[in-house]
């Protein structure tokens, strides 16, 4: 399962996610994410799962696909990778059994962002999905100032006292997000109401593995990711 993000001049236009193995972009109003823009060619790009692997195809579209600024036919995909289509930016995810606990938890709030939260046996659920061993990532605040440290299996950010990443605003609540030890990363989760800020690279998160140099932004304060 995997899920894309359009976005248009750093905002969100749409969340698609999928749970079948070819998807099909375009201006064409058949296509899985249609696109309606003269810089899209009416079959301009798929996603076919093969082999274990998400690989993006230009479908000899008129004005190209772009990874990291690179004109591309083929590219394997990794969580995390954007591509532009015209003037939009499509940001690839693969969907966690991580995700599927937080959308379930969405799912009995009614679809209410506002006061969506976990409980504490969802909170527990997701903890014990952490990964063992040793840890070796940090936070750098933006301007300066003392490394942050991720070197437990999670950590909080939040208005709780107890919060390894302080959070403070209007409805805030003591637990808004999870940094989740993943295998080689740590993973970052919407957990608790939709007051305050919490994106990476500008875009709003709900579940989304953290790649070195992401800048993560919680209640107005920005860190960079960083691991050794």
């Amino acid at each position: 399962m995997f899920r894309i993000t359009l976005s248009l001049g750093g905002t969100v236009v749409r969340k698609y996610p999928f749970e079948k193995d070819s998807v099909t972009i375009g201006r064409d109003a058949d296509c899985d994410i249609s696109i309606d823009n003269v810089a899209v060619s009416r079959n301009h790009a798929s996603i076919t799962f093969t082999e274990g692997e998400y690989v993006l195809e230009d479908l000899q579209s008129g004005n190209g696909t772009f990874v990291n600024g690179e004109k591309v036919v083929t590219h394997v995909l990794q969580p995390g990778d954007a591509f532009v289509i015209g003037k939009y930016s499509l940001l690839f995810e693969t969907v966690s059994d991580v995700e599927s606990v937080v959308r379930e938890s969405a799912r009995k709030a009614g679809g209410d962002d506002a006061t969506f939260r976990l409980d504490r046996k969802e909170l527990e659920k997701l903890i014990g999905k952490a990964a063992k061993g040793e840890a070796k990532s940090s936070l750098i605040p933006e301007g300066g100032g003392n490394p942050v440290p991720l070197n437990r299996p999670w950590h909080f950010a939040g208005s709780s006292s107890d919060a390894t990443i302080p959070a403070s605003g209007p409805l805030v609540m003591p637990r808004i997000a999870l940094f989740l030890k993943e295998e080689a990363s740590y993973r970052l989760v919407r957990v608790g109401g939709k007051f305050g800020k919490v994106t990476v690279n500008q875009q709003d998160v709900d579940s989304r593995v953290l790649r070195v140099g992401d800048v993560i932004d919680i209640c107005g304060k920005r860190y960079q990711f960083a691991q050794e």
